[in-house]
């Protein structure tokens, strides 16, 4: 393998070097800002970019595999080939996430008094610079996998799931065709396999086992969390005669409380209100002999970083409090990611999905988790209290993403 470092302005003038030298099967594997020179002058001068690139000098036939013993055996007549990967297009989007990567290194330098609409100028150009490379992306990926994948790349596609986690699963997938270790036609089985075995999910809360249980729902503003608390507190006070307690801190939102205390009072679940630490302590103490407490907060919107820290100050520390982190499906993925982002420092233990009723785009069921690497409690699935609420489980879970895909196989 030849390796050589390429010095340009900007990325466009690099990847013409790159090819000039290398030819379109160059793979660049690192690119840096770099001085001009030392001493003053040096330093004034604007910095060039250094990228780094290889090419396999004489590339080596690939040895053919032998099947194991017992695995399946490809049909004697050669099935159409996949098309070639065109390292041309590798090279050309490898250079254009480079030069992303060196635009969002920039504005994260920025010093914090710029124009705040510049700034978010800035931001949104590179958010669709993202998602024209993430559908390059997926466009180059699906051509590289078999007919049975393409098909199911394209069900993910359209479920909202992301393009990098598709990419991932189906390529994977793709290996074991190649390998004869997954019959063709049996694609679609393999892959709710790999989903059932990937997701995570979490107990009922009803499995508490000893002792005091005090679950908080937090989450944006319109996700459904006073409803799907509701539906949790009649679950288990009506349909598993559990003893509950509700509090609630949501005391901004105007009918919140009186929302959330016209479903206790159907359900006969005693309800306490708290407007900080001190009163949150007050109604645990209260609610002693309850089994299951279940907590309702104010939702926030993913840019509101002071009421985030608010929140935080409304759980004592010695309050032991467990956080589902509520999300609707019907979020666009990128905002999906920045939610997850700003709701970190609540260190939420579970994810919980309202909403399943009013999208047919099921990716984030399966997405979510492995981004967050959090389990899935509960999915709910309209507005009716108890009844559209379910446990998450990895069946259920493949069932939603899968279930449009095509029957059989």
């Amino acid at each position: 393998m030849k390796v050589k470092k390429f010095q340009a302005m900007d990325m466009p003038e690099a990847l013409q070097k790159i090819k000039a030298e290398f030819g379109p099967d160059a793979v660049i594997l690192s690119s840096r800002q770099v001085s001009r020179g030392k001493g003053v002058f040096g330093m004034l001068g604007r910095p060039i970019l250094e990228v780094t690139a290889a090419s396999d000098v004489a590339p080596q036939p690939p040895v053919p595999v032998a099947p194991r013993p017992g695995a399946y055996a490809p049909a004697a007549s050669a099935p159409a080939p996949r098309p070639p990967a065109d390292h041309g297009a590798i090279l050309s989007l490898q250079a254009d996430v480079d030069s992303l990567r060196e635009e969002l290194g920039v504005l994260g330098r920025r010093p914090r008094g710029d124009a705040s609409k510049a700034l978010e100028r800035d931001v949104k150009a590179l958010s669709g610079k993202l998602d024209q490379l993430l559908t390059q992306t997926a466009a180059f990926e699906r051509l590289q996998l078999a007919p049975g994948l393409r098909v199911l790349h394209a069900h993910l596609e359209g479920m909202d799931l992301d393009p990098q986690l598709a990419a991932r699963l189906l390529g994977f997938l793709q290996e074991k065709l190649d390998a004869g270790t997954l019959a063709e036609g049996r694609e679609q089985v393999a892959l709710r396999e790999v989903v059932e075995r990937t997701v995570r999910v979490a107990p009922d809360l009803a499995e508490n086992g000893a002792g005091q249980r005090v679950v908080a729902l937090v989450g944006p503003t319109g996700v459904g969390k006073t409803t799907t608390v509701a539906k949790l507190a009649a679950r288990f006070a009506l349909q598993q005669d559990r003893r509950v307690g509700l509090i609630t801190l949501d005391t901004f939102r105007i009918g919140a409380v009186e929302q959330l205390k016209t479903y206790a009072h159907i359900t006969g679940v005693p309800m306490r209100v708290a407007l900080d630490a001190a009163g949150f302590r007050d109604a645990i103490e209260q609610f002693s002999d309850r089994e299951i407490v279940l907590v309702d907060t104010a939702g926030q919107s993913p840019r509101d970083e002071v009421s985030l820290a608010e929140l935080l100050t409304l759980f004592p520390a010695d309050v032991k409090v467990e956080v589902h982190l509520v999300l609707s499906v019907t979020t666009r993925s990128r905002d999906l990611e920045r939610i997850l982002r700003h709701y970190a420092p609540v260190k939420a233990s579970r994810l919980l999905l309202t909403k399943l009723d009013e999208t047919a785009c099921h990716g984030p069921l399966f997405g979510l988790p492995v981004t967050s690497r959090l389990p899935l409690s509960y999915l709910t699935t309209g507005q009716n209290v108890p009844d559209d609420i379910e446990i998450a489980t990895p069946r259920g879970v493949a069932d939603y993403l899968l279930g449009a895909a095509g029957a059989g196989q």
